[in-house]
């Protein structure tokens, strides 16, 4: 399948996904107060932490060795990974049920939430679970069963969220649970996938291999974890956990761009592995043309959501307002995470040179070098302009991590369109400020139009591969 279908299914799954949680937010915004979103967001912040402890770096290491492996091996590649992160993942959540309330005091200075720590870790094994299944269709190519996965997930996300958040006001917990049942029921469904690829034994010598590869990964993926969510904690030392709900409430909305990010991302991977063997002029064209169309949707989401979401804010439904007003003082951040996304995809089309080289280091060095300015520049930037210094803080710390990668991948040849890339940037830059300047729905609707018109017939003029690309 080319990258641009597989992008396409993965986007259509992870946008279908994220539109069931977007419906939520205005939901959970006049469901939960701040502070209540504030403690959730402290609960997924941490979750997305051990969420990269769980899967032990091991995703990328399988990616690598799945696709290189032969045929007859290719079940031993994926019988190894999946029983050590089976095991390890339900140990770590065995544990962090005995330590519930201990944990619970260190993360929400309440110890008597143990409860949420309880349900939040078993969510994270059976989504640890689920993500190491879908990871094995998504190395396949198979990105139609992914996406179907993806939405059957977040339907009974949906659907659970309506009764525990809705009908039983259970607040935070609620929302926990309903991802806790959906994530067990669809994973439970994919039983027969585990039963077609699994041998009943592990190689261990394979599987040393894989984590000696996936040690730097792991420490990367828990350094770039840091870098999108310790924000949340600094707020909360030098704010309040109202703000932390506030800043946290607008990164959800922001993360339509991390929809495509990770979408591209995950199509890219196994794409460039395969593509790359076969390393010629064409493939330096291919990694051109697909860098100016990541670029070019990367703009056009920025633009949609930055200049639209404050009159969504605005928008009145049967005369209630579709989000609360509590939450309006976070739009100020939303520009800034957009951007600072961006950037992580653009990390991602980097991540070529690490892969077939083999020096997975890079990836610990990037991620390490964006994990360090990150935290030095919150504790600069939160006490003076607050939950903005939090946005930009962000954004600059993930700029360091693409130009890492950017000048470490110079090894790769990259025939850049440059005269497209001026053109869609110029364009982007032109409308934006355009926008700043006349406070219009209708003139925000003309421009994003517009600048569509602009993608595509740029992108039309830099048709000179005849091979499929993104």
């Amino acid at each position: 399948m080319s990258l641009f279908k597989s992008t396409a299914w993965y986007t259509f799954g992870n946008l279908f996904s994220r539109f069931l949680g977007f419906i939520l937010l205005p939901f959970y915004s006049n469901f939960l107060t701040t502070s209540d979103f504030g403690t959730y967001a402290l609960i997924m912040s941490a979750y997305s932490v051990f969420a990269a402890i769980y899967q032990g770096g091991l995703f990328s290491g399988f990616s690598k060795y799945f696709v290189e492996a032969e045929e007859n091996k290719k079940k031993d590649v994926f019988s190894s990974i999946f029983a050590f992160i089976l095991l390890t993942s339900l140990c770590l959540s065995t544990l962090a049920t005995v330590f519930q309330s201990n944990i619970a005091h260190i993360l929400l200075r309440s110890p008597n939430s143990g409860r949420l720590i309880f349900v939040a870790a078993w969510m994270l094994f059976s989504d640890t679970i689920f993500a190491v299944l879908l990871h094995l269709l998504k190395t396949k190519e198979q990105s139609g069963k992914v996406a179907y996965y993806t939405l059957a997930s977040a339907i009974f996300n949906l659907l659970f969220n309506l009764i525990f958040v809705f009908y039983q006001r259970k607040g935070v917990e609620g929302i926990l649970l309903a991802q806790l049942f959906s994530g067990a029921i669809v994973s439970s469904s994919m039983f027969p996938i585990i039963i077609e690829n699994l041998r009943f034994r592990i190689n261990t010598g394979f599987l040393k291999k894989v984590l000696i590869f996936s040690l730097p990964l792991l420490i990367g993926g828990i350094f770039s974890t840091l870098v999108d969510v310790a924000d949340r904690f600094i707020l909360d030392r030098f704010l309040d956990v109202k703000s932390v709900g506030i800043y946290s409430f607008s990164y959800r909305i922001a993360m339509l761009m991390n929809v495509f990010v990770i979408s591209f991302g995950t199509a890219w991977t196994p794409y460039f592995l395969r593509i790359y063997k076969n390393e010629n002029a064409l493939t330096s064209e291919l990694f051109g043309k697909n860098f100016t169309k990541l670029l070019a949707v990367s703009l056009l989401i920025f633009l949609a959501v930055s200049l639209l979401i404050g009159d969504l804010f605005h928008f009145r439904l049967s005369g209630a307002p579709l989000f609360n007003g509590q939450y309006e003082p976070g739009i100020i951040i939303i520009p800034f995470v957009l951007v600072g996304y961006a950037f992580r995809g653009l990390i991602g089309f980097y991540s070529v040179y690490p892969y077939v080289s083999g020096k997975s280091y890079h990836f610990l060095i990037s991620d390490s070098l964006a994990f360090v300015v990150n935290i030095i520049l919150n504790f600069i930037m939160i006490p003076i302009w607050g939950i903005l210094g939090a946005a930009i803080a962000t954004m600059l710390s993930f700029a360091v991590g693409l130009l890492y990668l950017f000048f470490v991948s110079r090894g790769i040849k990259i025939l850049y369109q440059k005269k497209e890339l001026v053109q869609i940037i110029a364009s982007a830059a032109i409308i934006f400020f355009t926008a700043q300047l006349v406070n219009s729905l209708l003139l925000d609707i003309v421009l994003i139009i517009a600048f569509t018109i602009v993608i595509q017939r740029v992108l039309k003029i830099g048709t000179t591969v005849k091979a499929k690309a993104f």
